[in-house]
C-alpha cells in the first residue's frame, strides 16, 4: 500500500472516526496515480510515442468480476457520483493503420496494474463503434417493506413498485467478422442497493473524439 494508496483506502471507510479526503481529493489521487499507465500501455504495445499520430485517449469503467484480489469498494459522493475501486482502465493509442488498445484492472491502493491485456485492430477493419445500454425492470421495494421483506413468511405477501433502470454502460467496438472489444463504462448490478449514479461525461466525450478520428483520419 502506498502513502496516497491508504488514503484512497480510508476515503471508503465507514469508521467515523477515520480521517477521510474529499471526493475532489480523491479524484485528484486517481488521476495522479494512473498517469503511469500511458507509458505502461507503449511498453507493453511495443510502441513508441513517435509510432502515435494522435493523441492517446483512455475510458475508465468497471465490471463485476476477475479483479485479482484487489479490494473492491464504491462509495457515493456529496456530487451524487458513485466512486469506486479498482478501475478497469482502457487506453487506446492510434498508429498510422491501427487502433492498438491495452486495458487492465488498476488497483490504486497498491498502484498496481492486473490483468493485462493487449489489442490490435486494423483501422479498415473496423465496421462499428458503437455505446449499448442493457436495462431490466425490478420491484423496488420501501425502507419499511424491506425490513418485513426479511420475514420469510411475510415477504411472500410484499409487492414492490415495478421499476426500468439501466443496469450497465458499454463501448463496443466491432471489426469485420463480428469480433467484439467491449471497454465498461458502468454497472449498476456490481453496487446492488446503492443510491447514486455512474459519471460517464468523460468517457463519452473520449468516445466522441474517437468516433471522430476514426471516422476522418485527420490526426491533430
Amino acid at each position: 500500500m502506498t502513502p496516497n494508496g491508504k488514503k484512497i483506502k480510508n476515503y471508503f471507510s465507514k469508521n467515523a472516526l477515520t480521517k477521510k479526503i474529499t471526493d475532489q481529493e480523491f479524484d485528484t489521487l486517481i488521476k495522479k496515480a494512473m498517469n503511469p499507465l500511458h507509458d505502461r500501455a507503449l511498453e507493453k504495445t511495443l510502441l513508441h510515442e513517435k509510432d502515435c499520430v494522435s493523441k492517446t485517449r483512455i475510458i475508465y469503467g468497471l465490471k463485476v468480476y476477475d479483479y485479482a484480489g484487489a479490494e473492491i469498494n464504491y462509495k457515493v459522493g456529496k456530487d451524487g457520483y458513485i466512486r469506486y475501486i479498482p478501475i478497469v482502465a482502457t487506453i487506446l493509442n492510434f498508429t498510422q493503420h491501427e487502433i492498438i488498445i491495452y486495458q487492465c484492472v488498476f488497483d490504486p491502493i497498491t498502484e498496481n496494474a492486473l490483468n493485462e491485456c493487449t489489442w490490435t485492430y486494423f483501422y479498415k477493419e473496423v465496421v462499428s463503434l458503437e455505446t449499448k445500454e442493457i436495462s431490466k425492470t425490478k420491484e423496488w421495494l420501501s425502507p419499511t417493506q424491506k425490513i418485513f421483506y426479511k420475514v420469510p413468511l411475510i415477504k411472500l405477501f410484499i409487492k414492490g413498485v415495478p421499476k426500468q433502470y439501466n443496469v450497465s454502460k458499454k463501448f463496443i467496438i466491432t471489426t469485420r467478422g463480428s469480433s467484439q472489444f467491449e471497454m465498461p463504462l458502468s454497472d449498476y448490478e456490481a453496487i446492488d442497493g446503492i443510491e447514486g449514479k455512474f459519471n460517464v461525461t468523460d468517457a463519452e466525450n473520449t468516445i466522441r473524439a474517437i468516433r471522430s478520428s476514426l471516422r476522418s483520419k485527420k490526426w491533430k
